[in-house]
């Protein structure tokens, strides 16, 4: 079984996780643990389904837990969902881009628009027929009189 072994990476000003296949290597700079990447603490070594190259990456643990991290690869730069577990959020930027999702998007519009328009119709016909002044033209009642 080929173990995996953790490095201090050399300062180069670069917070970037490096991973050596041929070694087994994960090279973390120390820099990448204090400042902006505390709160990246959680490593992850991942392979590309497109160009089969591995890749470690540091994540934020809550959002690992709670959220979605997405990851991109550092060979071919492909991005990977690497964790969805809010499938809300995951789904919601999948489609944003995509000419399906607009396309639904249009259609879902367009229904809330025919939707709302049969609800005032449908209002406007219980109320029955108004004059100018919002007074209804309706009969008058047996008995009643007309205001």
């Amino acid at each position: 079984m080929d173990h995996l072994r953790i490095e201090v990476k050399p300062e180069d000003g670069s917070t970037d996780v490096e991973y050596d296949d041929a070694g087994k290597v994960v090279r973390i700079p120390l820099s990448a643990l204090s400042g902006e990447g505390a709160r990246r603490t959680k490593l992850v070594l991942f392979t590309c389904n497109k160009c089969g190259g591995r890749t470690a990456r540091l994540v934020n643990p809550v959002a690992w837990e709670q959220g979605v991290v997405f990851g991109q690869c550092g060979t071919c730069e492909v991005w990977h969902v690497l964790q969805a577990r809010n499938k809300k959020i995951y789904e919601e930027v999948r489609y944003k881009d995509e000419p399906q999702a607009q396309e639904q998007e249009q259609a879902q519009r367009e229904e809330q628009r025919e939707e709302e328009q049969a609800g005032e119709e449908a209002e406007a016909a219980l109320q029955g027929p108004r004059e100018e002044g919002g007074r209804s033209q309706g009969r008058v009642p047996e008995g009643g009189a007309q205001q």
